[in-house]
């Protein structure tokens, strides 16, 4: 049973946490002590500070407790903002001002303009 959806991490951890949180990392993906560590065991921090999953094709997951996970990252995170799309379609996400902050992401699927028969071609 589960609800999977699909994530897109677009921050940086700070230069001066980089090392301390791929520790933290480390430990949370070693003990798996509640479903917020299983979604954490699931990514990493590439040489630019960047989060990614381990696994280049495990975008796609059942992500638990994301609020628990913003709120974690944007601790220590740069600008940015991760996103994720739930297996229905809807989508929601988690904004960093790099100062701690944490905002929740507003999107709304909404019609667009109609696309014309001159932009199609």
């Amino acid at each position: 049973m589960g609800y999977y959806s699909t994530a897109e991490f677009h921050f940086r951890i700070k230069p001066e946490h980089i090392e301390a949180i791929r520790n933290i990392l480390k430990q949370r993906s070693d003990k798996l002590l509640d479903e917020v560590d299983t979604s954490l065991a699931r990514l990493k921090i590439n040489e630019r500070g960047e989060i990614e999953p381990k696994e280049e094709d495990s975008y796609h997951e059942k992500w638990y407790h994301t609020d628990e996970m913003a709120n974690f990252f944007g601790a220590f995170s740069e600008e940015g903002y991760m996103m994720f799309m739930g297996e229905d379609g809807n989508l929601w996400g988690y904004e960093f001002d790099g100062e701690g902050n944490v905002f929740i992401r507003n999107v709304r699927m909404e019609r667009g303009e109609k696309l014309n028969e001159d932009r199609r071609n």
